[in-house]
């Protein structure tokens, strides 16, 4: 059975949450996959 990788920032402080977004995406191995759950539009998060 497969286990999805859920990262929850909407318990985040607003400062903290992209750089935990991007450290996750950063230390993801070739082929894993996890989802943003997130509080707010992530257009910002797109383009940074």
């Amino acid at each position: 059975m497969e286990t999805i990788d859920i990262l929850d920032v909407t318990l985040l402080e607003p400062r903290l949450k992209h750089p935990t977004i991007f450290e996750k995406f950063d230390s993801l191995e070739k082929g894993e996959t996890f989802i943003i759950h997130n509080d707010h539009d992530p257009k910002p998060l797109y383009y940074q």
